[in-house]
């Protein structure tokens, strides 16, 4: 039997949901992975990027610093929720 955390590994994003998520378009992805040497899936004549290759694309459009900034406001978004809930 799988399990439902080895089911979400086995998954694959299309360009078209990375695209989305990142907030550029299609073919900027493209071409940023093609520059990385990232490898694509093809399924159907349709690319995919397989979520272990997730974290390296996201650091191509997104610097160190800024996913710093991003995750110490989550912390203390969720900090002052937890509080409140408490």
């Amino acid at each position: 039997m799988i399990s439902a955390k080895q089911e979400k590994n086995k998954r694959d994003l299309s360009l078209n949901e990375l695209a989305r998520y990142l907030g550029v378009n299609k073919n900027k992805v493209i071409q940023k992975i093609q520059k990385e040497n990232i490898n694509l899936i093809e399924k159907d004549g349709n690319f995919f990027c397989s979520l272990q290759d997730l974290e390296k694309i996201v650091k191509i459009f997104i610097s160190s610093q800024e996913i710093s900034k991003i995750t110490e406001k989550m912390l203390d978004d969720y900090g002052s929720l937890f509080k409140r809930l408490s």
